[in-house]
């Protein structure tokens, strides 16, 4: 009931675009634009068991949701998001609502791909019978799912990613630093933070000053690290990262 809720409030979030005389959808466009200014997302797996994923957000955005970017939506099991704030946490609401209900009748935590696979369902419905939502999604859990869905629905299980402001800078220092064999976590971590420092140098943008890094474990391992911070959560510890309900 809670996800078909979270559903109809898509639904009603604005009016269907029309299409503009050179074919384009306006609706669209500005879904692409607001969800690329709203922050990054940096993310990649490590081997056959970690995931590495780090959002950065500018600390003045007025559209980009800055408490709450990585949803720890299960055990193991991540949502984030950059873009619009009201956007973000609707699909966030809606994943939480999917692993409850896949909880209650299988007493687990859905898939990486099955949970990433229902929230592109739900974003590319919304972007056909309402209006885009303008944001970038992130699904991420062991063992080495990593799943892009962008404004339009369309979903990508990739190795490694990088969504939201500056993806194209970020994308081709992560490939670059890709060529080296990277296995391990604390390898991914490095990988990431680097690619995302030599974007923003790139650029010449000292606005998103706050990276946060979420590694994903399997066995219910996880390791989190906020700007050189490092902390170990086991499955004794409360305090996922994210927070969300």
């Amino acid at each position: 009931v809670g996800a078909v809720v979270v559903v109809s409030m898509m639904m009603v979030l604005g009016a269907r675009g029309d299409f503009s005389a050179d074919g384009r959808l306006p609706a669209m466009d500005g879904a692409v634009r607001a969800a690329s200014l709203g922050g990054s997302i940096v993310g990649m797996c490590c081997g056959d068991d970690s995931v590495v994923v780090a959002t950065s957000l500018p600390e003045s955005s007025i559209s980009a949701y800055e408490v709450e970017r990585t949803w720890e939506v299960d055990e193991d099991l991540t949502v984030s998001a950059v873009g619009l704030s009201s956007d973000a946490q609707l699909v966030a609401a809606y994943a939480f609502e999917k692993c409850r209900e896949h909880r209650a009748v299988f007493g687990t935590a859905p898939p990486a791909s099955r949970l990433a696979a229902s929230v592109a369902d739900v974003v590319a419905a919304a972007a056909r019978q309402s209006r885009p939502l303008g944001i970038h999604v992130v699904v991420a859990g062991p063992p080495s799912t990593l799943c892009h869905i962008d404004p339009a629905g369309r979903l990508r299980r990739l190795g490694a990613v990088a969504a939201g402001k500056h993806a194209d800078v970020v994308t081709r220092h992560l490939v670059a630093l890709l060529d080296k064999e990277t296995t391990t976590a604390a390898d991914g971590h490095a990988v990431v933070k680097r690619a995302w420092d030599d974007a923003r140098a790139e650029v010449d943008d000292d606005a998103d000053a706050d990276l946060a890094v979420t590694v994903l474990r399997r066995r219910n391992h996880r390791h989190q690290q906020n700007n050189g911070r490092a902390d170990t959560l086991t499955d004794d510890d409360d305090g996922g990262h994210g927070g969300g309900e």
